[in-house]
């Protein structure tokens, strides 16, 4: 992080450096206290990454909170579990008449259950973070076969699991972290789309494969473990709404500070690397298609990503989830704190919200150009990947530095890619 002061100061210390040299004796302390003095107020006021925080506490945290809680959060939850009821649903129907009609059904309440999936991502918080319900959720790529390579923590897998060759489905563990990756969202989307290259093909795995009552057995359960997680979250929202609002204070265990760190988190983390950097091969040169969102779906790849950025937005500027309107954010924090930033683009420094929209609309307009299959897109121009990849991280970086630095917030989580 650059500070203006970092430079002007430094030059006006030498100054009077020279100028303490060419006086006497006597002068000496008088100058001293006075360059001190004046050495005080200029760093106080100036810097280019953030405006002095001192108004930090007089912001009305409350507000944003209520906002959050009360039209962003909570309804997105209620969404899900609604989504996720009617896909419970559809695999029942399914499983109790396999046919390509179920079939069609199950995999359009799919797709909508992981479209509101990617509203409440971001909030590992409460019983959330209690449960790893981002991590079992919706873990990809799935480990559905062992290859001679594979890198995987054991050798359970989605494959091994229906084959049940060493344990019964009904016994299967799925609280245990390294089998995040066999159950989850990714695992339905295997489980109904990608058994086969056809629909016709994946429903005889549940009429006439030899083990068809393992492939039933193994959709129920994840489904069932998906839908109990899902209630426990509900719960906690449902009993401690007022409770997440009322802890309106400027600490590391606020409820405030606690949110904007799971967001920066999911920006990241979730956003950036899982969504993006993944499968163009960002970190490790080696594009990978297979990696990409729903990748037995990929059709549906580009829409998630959407989905989520819009759910990205909508926290920033406070967007409610039902109908739109804006409320209380941090974009309204920032702009109470007349917070600026040095923009190295422009050489210039502006206001932090107005250095936001404008990384905002740099995504927009270098994702719309996007396949809307990722897989595809990896595969036949991945430098668009790379270039979206780009614009999020100059997001990442204002967000993380700039925007977190007057709010008084600080990062609770391992950082290591050196935003």
């Amino acid at each position: 992080m650059s500070h203006s002061f970092g430079f002007t100061n430094k030059q006006y210390i030498r100054g009077n450096k020279l100028l303490f040299n060419k006086k006497k004796n006597m002068k000496k302390g008088l100058l001293m206290c006075f360059a001190f003095t004046a050495l005080i107020i200029i760093s106080c006021s100036s810097s280019d990454d953030s405006t002095d925080k001192g108004n930090n506490n007089t912001f009305n945290r409350e507000a944003v909170l209520t906002n959050w809680v009360n039209n962003i959060i909570t309804p997105a939850i209620s969404d899900f579990n609604t989504k996720l009821t009617a896909l419970k649903s559809s695999q029942t129907q399914f499983t109790t008449t396999p046919n390509e009609t179920n079939l069609v059904a199950l995999q359009t309440a799919l797709f909508n259950a992981q479209k509101s999936w990617q509203h409440i991502a971001m909030f590992n918080f409460g019983k959330a973070e209690e449960l790893n319900y981002r991590l079992f959720m919706n873990s990809y790529p799935v480990d559905f076969i062992t290859t001679a390579d594979d890198s995987q923590e054991d050798d359970n897998t989605i494959v091994s699991n229906i084959e049940a060759n060493t344990l019964a489905i009904a016994d299967i563990d799925f609280t245990l972290e390294k089998r995040n990756n066999e159950q989850g969202l990714p695992a339905v989307d295997y489980m109904v789309n990608g058994l086969a290259a056809t629909n016709a093909e994946i429903v005889t795995y549940y009429t006439t494969n030899a083990i068809k009552d393992n492939y039933i057995a193994y959709l129920e359960k994840v489904l069932d473990r998906m839908v109990s997680l899902t209630n426990e979250v509900v719960t906690y929202w449902n009993s401690n709404a007022n409770t997440v609002i009322a802890n309106n204070g400027s600490s590391a265990t606020a409820s405030f500070d606690k949110l904007v760190n799971d967001y920066v988190n999911y920006v990241e983390k979730g956003f950036r690397e899982l969504k993006i950097a993944t499968p163009s091969g960002k970190r490790n040169g080696s594009p990978d298609k297979e990696t990409v969102e729903s990748f037995y779906s990929p059709q549906n790849s580009k829409e998630l990503f959407l989905e989520a950025y819009k759910a990205v937005k909508n926290l920033y500027y406070g967007t409610s989830f039902s109908n739109g309107t804006n409320g209380q954010s941090i974009d309204d924090y920032l702009d109470f704190l007349q917070a600026t930033a040095f923009d190295a683009d422009e050489r210039a420094t502006k206001n932090i919200t107005d250095i936001i929209d404008e990384r905002f609309a740099a995504i927009d307009q270098v994702v719309a150009g996007l396949n809307n299959d990722f897989s595809i897109q990896v595969e036949t121009n991945n430098n668009l990947m790379l270039e979206t990849f780009n614009v999020i991280q100059l997001y990442v970086t204002v967000l993380k530095t700039s925007a977190l630095n007057a709010m008084d917030v600080t990062v609770d989580f391992v950082d290591s890619d050196g935003d």
